[in-house]
């Protein structure tokens, strides 16, 4: 099979992402030329869109013969067409319903390629795997006006996402709008991302804990829990583990400064405890009282002592996973509805050898197990996965931790090394073997 993937512009013979405004052409091929350069700010977070991942997920898959041409380039009958847009952050910014008004990646397409993708010579491919928003949050209803008003065919426009209940949602949204879906695509490609840079360094003991280091021992802290950006619900987290006296017996990373999210405290405050504990819940006014005690103690270091930059992937550091019991992983999404998305946060522990509770919407670790991987009960009460309610379900969490903190040494040590490390084992062989399975089906409408 052979799969061309078009381009609009193309300089020195390096493809520039679609969808992105003229003025932004040169400071695209820049980061192209040196990605980890110095950025401009004001300049990349102006990007609607970023360059795809997705030839290097489709090279993984076995397909090989894979090549990146300008739109203007003759089409043979046999090969796959495809012209990707891949959104850049919040989808209002591609969609053109940005408060500045700024132009829809549809108005950024040449000529050309509309007339490919309607003529279904080639197939529009908006490439959204490196998030995993809800269907509100990507704005499926605006899209579809978008291609609705530029007479693209739907069923040549494929959408993927991390969200692993998207299509199903969206499947009903069409169905209650007596609309014609698109072809949504879903998998969990964080799990992915996270093997294409893992698996080169899957042996290094700095990196990763290894079967051979793991000795039975007492560990130095019960818990490990990073938080490099302050959303609401770490927040609301951290705050309930300073209330209950365990942040003692952690590693927990927590940013002093919260205005970089947020446009003042007081908004921040009000966001924390209006998705997770509003006004109305008994704790929440001793939670505030708690988060002026966390902001006198910020920041909490862990490893990083600069939060504003991702140090998602190459700064893995074996030692702190050697030295606690369990990581408190807190996911990027926690109390938005209809949503299941595993980032990069939830691999680490996995590849780690690390047994972990997962902060996270409900339903998570259910989905954790049909992808084959395997949790922790009943050596940790996982009954909080099922919980809706937010804040019932992070109290559940915390409860768990206190459980666990509590335990004496003996029997969390029997327990962890007798126990728990058959399962570590069976998830960090599974992840190492078996994700390309977990996106290389669904990858299929694609290259069908």
């Amino acid at each position: 099979m052979k799969i061309s993937l078009r381009y609009d512009v193309v300089k020195n013979q390096k493809p520039i992402q679609n969808g992105c405004p003229p003025h932004l052409l040169d400071f695209a091929y820049s980061l192209i030329v040196s990605p980890r350069g110095d950025e401009n700010w004001d300049l990349f977070s102006a990007l609607p869109t970023r360059h795809s991942n997705l030839q290097n997920i489709l090279s993984n898959c076995g397909i090989n013969n894979i090549i990146e041409e300008h739109i203007d380039t003759p089409i043979i009958d046999t090969q796959t067409t495809m012209y990707i847009i891949a959104p850049l952050g919040d989808a209002r910014n591609y969609l053109g319903i940005n408060p500045h008004d700024n132009p829809s990646f549809i108005d950024f397409m040449s000529k050309k390629a509309k007339e490919l993708i309607k003529n279904r010579t080639m197939k529009l491919i908006i490439d959204y795997s490196a998030e995993g928003y809800s269907i509100e949050r990507v704005h499926i209803s605006e899209l579809h006006t978008l291609l609705d008003n530029e007479k693209i065919p739907l069923d040549n426009v494929y959408f993927i996402s991390s969200n692993l209940l998207l299509e199903k949602i969206y499947q009903n949204w069409c169905k209650m709008n007596n609309i014609t879906p698109m072809n949504i695509i879903i998998g969990p490609f964080f799990e992915y991302f996270s093997f294409n840079i893992y698996r080169h360094r899957q042996d290094d003991k700095h990196v990763f804990q290894q079967l051979d280091t793991i000795k039975k021992k007492p560990r130095a802290k019960k818990f490990l829990c990073f938080n490099r950006r302050p959303h609401p619900h770490r927040h609301a987290l951290v705050c309930l583990l300073s209330m209950e006296k365990l942040l003692d017996n952690s590693f927990v990373s927590w940013p002093a400064n919260i205005d970089h999210s947020f446009e003042n405290k007081e908004n921040f405050l009000w966001s924390t405890f209006n998705d997770v504990f509003p006004p109305n819940h008994p704790l929440y006014n001793r939670l505030i009282i708690e988060s002026k005690k966390l902001e006198e103690i910020s920041p909490l270091i862990v490893d990083q002592t600069n939060f504003l930059e991702n140090f998602a992937y190459g700064y893995e550091n074996a030692t702190h996973y050697q030295d606690s019991y369990f990581s408190i992983v807190t996911e990027t999404l926690f109390h938005e509805p209809s949503v299941i998305f595993f980032s990069e946060k939830i691999w680490k522990p996995i590849a780690n050898l690390h047994p972990f509770l997962l902060v996270a919407t409900k339903g998570s670790l259910s989905k954790l197990r049909e992808l084959g991987y395997k949790t922790f009960s009943p050596y940790i009460n996982e009954s909080y996965d099922l919980i809706d309610h937010n804040a019932d379900r992070m109290l559940a969490i915390v409860e768990e931790m206190k459980r666990l903190n509590n335990m004496p040494i003996d029997d969390l040590n029997n327990m962890y090394y007798d126990d728990i490390l058959p399962i570590l084992i069976h998830n960090r062989n599974w992840f190492f073997a078996n994700q390309i399975q977990h996106i290389s089906i669904p990858l299929e409408k694609i290259t069908n």
